[in-house]
């Protein structure tokens, strides 16, 4: 009888075995979805390139307009909406349409355009620049003219504020 008793327990160890390996592989595996996100907000740099005449004599601006060509430079996330606008400089009595660069107590009159033929000017509101960014680097023409005017010899200034709204 001893052996019959062996059998059962071994048996009984197999089937303990197999029991266990049946429960473990019933366990089922447990899933969970994760959400994922992330928020891009508009950004904008702007680099205001200067916006230089050429040396001129006082008797040849007397009876010809000056001109002078600059860039602003932009870079923008993709799908932002723009606006540039610009003061009227420091130049006393000046305004969007008529800036004034000064050397001392002298002034010299000039405007800002967005065209090379001086027709769309560029000043505060109304008069402003406006685009959509395509992500990309941007420059964007500027055009000066002082008109024919009688000045006095001198190197003249002027500095205007370029803001670039999103």
């Amino acid at each position: 009888m001893k052996m019959f008793r062996n059998a059962i327990v071994v048996g009984g160890a197999l089937g303990v075995l197999c029991g266990a390996s049946t429960i473990a592989s019933a366990v089922t595996d447990k899933t969970s979805n994760m959400a994922v996100s992330m928020t891009v907000t508009s950004e904008c740099t702007l680099t205001a390139n200067p916006l230089v005449f050429d040396a001129v004599g006082a008797t040849t601006l007397s009876t010809t307009a000056s001109n002078a060509a600059s860039t602003l430079n932009i870079q923008c996330t993709d799908g932002t909406t723009y606006s540039i606008t610009m003061d009227a400089g420091s130049g006393d009595g000046a305004t969007a349409a008529t800036r004034k660069m000064t050397s001392g107590t002298n002034t010299l009159d000039y405007s800002v355009y967005s065209d090379a033929s001086h027709t769309d000017l560029i000043g505060g509101t109304g008069d402003e620049l406006t685009g959509t960014a395509d992500g990309s680097a941007q420059a964007i023409n500027i055009y000066g003219m002082a008109p024919a005017q009688a000045a006095p010899v001198g190197d003249y200034t002027d500095t205007i504020t370029v803001t670039l709204s999103y």
